[in-house]
């Protein structure tokens, strides 16, 4: 599994797990630009979005894809809700 297929599939495993609550959905997670710049010296682009239907072969378009941004930052992976 690739570098950046294990970043997707994290984002995945947490999408899938979040809890089924109105007023919290995950919405984006930032990466530690380490991270990005890893996943592009392995010759792949650094994903900037997660989408769950075309990850999940979901057909309808039922939910909203997440932003993926890269910054400077203490923890490897943030997943923000809102």
């Amino acid at each position: 599994m690739s570098l950046k297929q294990a970043l997707l599939e994290t984002i995945n495993e947490k999408w899938q797990n979040q809890e089924a609550s109105e007023d919290s959905y995950l919405t984006n997670v930032t990466i530690h630009k380490t991270l990005a710049e890893a996943i592009k010296l392995l010759g792949e682009d650094v994903p900037t979005e997660f989408n769950p239907n075309k990850f999940n072969y979901i057909e309808t378009d039922e939910y909203w894809k997440l932003q993926i941004e890269v910054a400077e930052q203490e923890e490897l992976i943030i997943f923000h809700y809102e």
